[in-house]
């Protein structure tokens, strides 16, 4: 369905004349207008109509990616062509838009101060255009010392302002709030998203629709945060807005966010489409990212899902084509394939390009990339190399990078500490990851309860629409029932005085009886508001738990790992078993923190990524797995069980099953019938004779056989015609403390 929606989208996009944004000041021109546009300039007499065509046409080279020196050379000659016969003839538009068009070919080109020479020659509204393009230029231009670029953007934009002020354009006013919030984002500064929330209130009152370009910037700021929830939902109204608007400006840039918010997300297939997308946009048009940064992700998310082969075509067939012919565009292309050929272990060719790209950032007196050089360094076991990058990146941080960027250098620098038997400075850098680790958990949790405040708010405002609704009702009543009163009233005085009495002690009770009513109704609104305060906190508290069992979990694995380096032969074993057992547990409680159901584990979701933990760690592409497991949620205890079990299992067939077997393959299955839970682990291996002194010795079938007591189930082990192990156990039920305290609530109404 999403992959439906996705093309739907891409048809609307196509075929129409897209509107760039104010930011950007040039208006595109449809591709196919070429032929005609060179008819006038050579046939046609008059020199306004000739300044258009000129003009026109150098768009069309300008917004043409590639080849990229070429027709940006071809744009400044004709775009300086259109400007000396305007001079002449007196266009002053017309030189000013030819201007503004050679300035943004400067940028194209990086060179900015050609660019900024510029500022002096035209009118204010195209000074405004200008110095806005410079300022995006300074923020995202991804080389030289972030600060001094910042700082160069901000005031080019305070210069933005104060024309904005003496033209008394609201647009223009509104413009430049959304230019100080970007640089703002672009920082991560904290208050960047409410000032970006504030831009898209300003420019959809006003009427104007081109909200995707700001849409855009807070994907881009959550994103960068690690918060890809609020960035999935920010590229979504992104790409509604671009769809409604048919603006396709920013497309390329566009899918290739939420391309990547996807791979965040898990959405791999899906992800893959939307980056697929970008590229084929980076093909026709220009974008702030590039052709590069789409063939990196598309690459990676198909080495993800075990689609190398392809991800080889698509490199090798873009790479032939699109080549580079400048240095920025360089720099992009040899960070890709340095990665690609990183993610894919061949560790020589990774190091080639990555090298490669320092030499041209250092020719360009850019800081050069320590940290890519660092990593493949670790990754291939040269430790004494990458420590000292890893050093240098450390150092070089600033506020431009992601939190969870800076928690992978210093997991880095544990690992080469660790390798180096440095293990209090490894310590250091895993406490410092962990900090990382924890910030971003926080920011969740804030996220969540400012959620769930607006939504008691929200809650608390209908509620007191509906009880206004009943007094209004009940003031009603009580006039109809006054009125009643009254006629009564009179007829009685007219019969006799005890029955007057009679009805004002009725009156009387009921009035009693409504005030009651009302200060016990109070009580336990007052009552209800404190027990579900009470039961969120403990929610809270429960995650926490969780969160934290899996952190300490996941640092006695570190540290197994940094140990086992220096092992050998059974100790090994023993250290990597008791590693596959921890992660085993690790991962159940990061399930639990991570799901909204507290109480129970999906076994079919945690399966698929405990059995893709066990074939990495084996490096098992030789063996075939199959997995069938039904939806079966366990509560804690049977969950970990059943995961030590499994681990067991398919950890002995991956290790002694198999011998000169020409298609190994092991079998998991779990099924649910009733309350009777059926587990299968099975192989096709050479199997074993079971002996009563082998169970004894065998510390895996003491655990398999004391974990199926546990269970208080059944275990069966078949060893003809390979392993078959078979455990069927009644699944107990799943009780959630928080609801059965709702259950007990007393029923005061009653």
């Amino acid at each position: 369905m999403k992959y439906i929606m996705m093309t739907g989208l891409l048809l609307v996009l196509q075929g129409t004349v897209c509107r760039s944004q104010l930011l950007q000041g040039i208006e595109p021109v449809p591709r196919d207008r070429a032929p005609s546009l060179e008819k006038t300039i050579k046939s046609s007499h008059s020199d306004a109509e000739k300044v258009t065509a000129l003009l026109q046409l150098g768009t069309i080279y300008f917004n043409t990616p590639y080849p990229r020196t070429f027709n940006l050379n071809s744009a400044m000659q004709l775009a300086r062509e259109a400007a000396s016969l305007s001079l002449r003839s007196g266009l002053t538009r017309s030189y000013n838009e030819a201007q503004l068009l050679i300035s943004f070919i400067y940028l194209r080109k990086n060179i900015p101060d050609s660019a900024r020479s510029i500022l002096p020659k035209v009118n204010d509204s195209t000074r405004f255009k200008m110095l806005l393009g410079i300022s995006h230029f300074y923020q995202t231009i991804e080389f030289g010392d972030r600060k001094s670029l910042t700082d160069k953007a901000m005031y080019l934009t305070m210069q933005a302002k104060e024309i904005s002020i003496s033209l008394n354009d609201t647009l223009k006013k509104i413009m430049v709030l959304r230019e100080i919030a970007c640089i703002h984002s672009n920082i991560v500064q904290p208050a960047s998203e409410a000032e970006l929330l504030d831009v898209i209130k300003r420019i959809d009152g006003i009427g104007y629709p081109y909200l995707h370009y700001t849409w855009f910037e807070l994907s881009l700021l959550e994103y960068y945060m690690g918060n890809y929830d609020k960035a999935l939902k920010y590229s979504q109204q992104a790409l509604r807005s671009m769809a409604q608007t048919k603006d396709s400006t920013n497309a390329a840039d566009l899918f290739l966010i939420h391309g990547c918010i996807l791979r965040k997300a898990g959405q791999h297939e899906t992800s893959i489409e939307y980056l697929k997308l970008a590229i084929g946009y980076y093909k026709v048009q220009y974008g702030d990212e590039g052709m590069a940064d789409g063939i990196l992700n598309l690459a990676e998310e198909m080495i993800k899902v075990k689609r190398p082969e392809e991800s080889d075509k698509v490199i090798k067939r873009l790479n032939a084509n699109y080549f580079p012919d400048n240095s920025i565009d360089s720099i992009r292309w040899f960070q890709a394939m340095g990665t690609y050929y990183r993610l894919k272990k061949d560790y020589s060719n990774a190091l080639k390009y990555m090298q490669l790209r320092a030499d041209i950032e250092s020719r360009l007196n850019y800081q050069p990339d320590y940290y890519g050089l660092g990593q493949v360094y670790l990754e291939a076991g040269n430790y004494a190399k990458a420590k000292p990058y890893l050093e240098k990146a450390l150092r070089s941080v600033d506020y431009s990078y992601s939190v969870l960027a800076k928690a992978h250098v210093e997991y880095c620098l544990f690992l080469a500490d660790s390798a180096e038997g440095d293990y209090i400075s490894a310590i250091r850098h895993l406490l410092k990851n962990k900090r990382y680790d924890d910030t971003v958990m926080q920011q969740a949790k804030v996220d969540a309860i400012e959620k769930y405040k607006a939504q008691y708010q929200t809650e608390r405002k209908e509620a007191d629409l509906n009880l206004k609704d009943q007094r209004i009702a009940l003031l009603t009543k009580e006039r109809q029932l006054q009125a009643m009163y009254l006629e009564r009233a009179n007829f009685i005085k007219n019969t006799a005085l005890f029955g007057s009495l009679i009805l004002l002690a009725v009156g009387i009770l009921m009035n009693i009886q409504y005030r009651q009513k009302k200060k016990a109704s109070n009580i336990i609104a007052k009552m209800n508001e404190q027990l579900q305060r009470s039961l969120a906190e403990k929610e809270w508290l429960l995650k926490e738990v969780h969160h934290r069992v899996k952190n300490n979990l996941h640092t006695i694995i570190c540290l197994l790992e940094s140990q086992a380096m220096y092992l050998e032969k059974d100790a090994l074993q023993a250290i990597e078993k008791s590693q596959h057992r921890i992660y085993a547990m690790s991962l159940i409680h990061q399930k639990l923190y991570q799901n909204d159901d507290l109480q129970s584990i999906d076994m079919s979701v945690y399966l698929e990524e405990f059995i893709g933990y066990l074939k990495d760690s084996f490096d098992t592409h030789q063996i075939e797995f199959e997995v069938e497991v039904d939806p079966v949620h366990l509560n804690l205890q049977q969950a970990i069980s059943v995961a030590l079990i499994i681990n067991e299992g398919v950890t002995n067939s991956i290790k002694y099953a198999f011998k000169n077997n020409d298609s190994p393959k092991i079998w998991i299955s779990m099924t649910l019938a009733g309350d009777k839970v059926k587990l299968v682990i099975a192989d096709n291996g050479k199997g074993f004779q079971l002996k009563e002194e082998d169970e004894v010795k065998s510390l895996g079938l003491q655990l398999i056989r004391g974990l199926s007591k546990e269970l208080l189930g059944t275990v069966r082990i078949e060893t003809t015609k390979g392993t078959r192990l078979v455990i069927e156990f009644i699944r107990e039920n799943i009780t959630d403390p928080i609801q059965h305290m709702q259950q007990t609530i007393p029923d005061y109404e009653a």
